[in-house]
């Protein structure tokens, strides 16, 4: 099964609005109060001016960029986090809904999957200039691409010529389903190291220990 949240931003941008417009109308339904959304509200709007700023050729700095992509980090984020907790396995949360929210469809019953015990191993190449290759895949297994019961990868990135020293400071997240996973960069941004941190997520949202810290340069 695919990531549920678009990767682009633009359709992103249009997928977010319907969920939450969505979730606001069926919140009584759903069983939910409108004060466990403050923090998803909080990151939408975030979201939204970020986008706004970073969209408008008047407005769109570096600045404006850095800040849209923190920005769209962490309401991804948020999103996966209230989805996991509230809407994946609530009895009053049909198969429509999801249909209509653009979440995956689950069993209602969950079925027993393995919490992850490895980390994945990572390989970063440089196909081109401006764009790194991850690709993830099962060490000592050169030919599985996944853990037994992940569902995919998930992994954090920042640019920075220090190495981080806190989770905290991986500004950028990407849930990764397919190997491999490929990124790609502005001209101003050639020659500057790139630090990755990754693990697996099994099918519950669980998730394994974290790999070590590694990095590249960006061609």
């Amino acid at each position: 099964m695919s990531d549920y949240i678009p990767r682009k931003e633009s359709i992103f941008h249009t997928w977010q609005e319907t969920f939450i417009a969505y979730l606001l109308a069926n919140l009584a339904r759903f069983g939910l109060t409108t004060t466990l959304l403050d923090t998803l509200m909080a990151l939408q709007a975030a979201w939204r001016d970020a986008w706004a700023a970073a969209s408008n050729p008047e407005t769109r700095t570096k600045a404006a960029i850095d800040t849209k992509d923190a920005a769209l980090a962490a309401y991804k984020t948020g999103i996966r986090a209230f989805a996991s907790e509230y809407l994946t396995y609530n009895h009053k949360v049909t198969v429509a809904d999801r249909d209509n929210m653009g979440l995956p469809i689950h069993d209602t019953e969950p079925t027993p999957v393995p919490v992850p015990q490895t980390v994945p191993q990572c390989t970063v190449t440089m196909p081109v200039a401006r764009r790194l290759a991850i690709a993830i895949g099962v060490a000592g297994h050169p030919r599985r691409k996944k853990e037994e019961g992940a569902h995919g990868t998930e992994l954090r990135w920042v640019i920075s010529e220090t190495q981080p020293t806190s989770l905290d400071q991986f500004l950028h997240s990407e849930f990764v389903t397919h190997s491999p996973l490929v990124l790609d960069f502005d001209e101003g941004q050639r020659g500057k190291r790139i630090w990755f941190i990754a693990r697996w997520e099994n099918t519950r949202g669980q998730k394994g220990p974290w790999t070590e810290m590694f990095s590249a340069i960006i061609p």
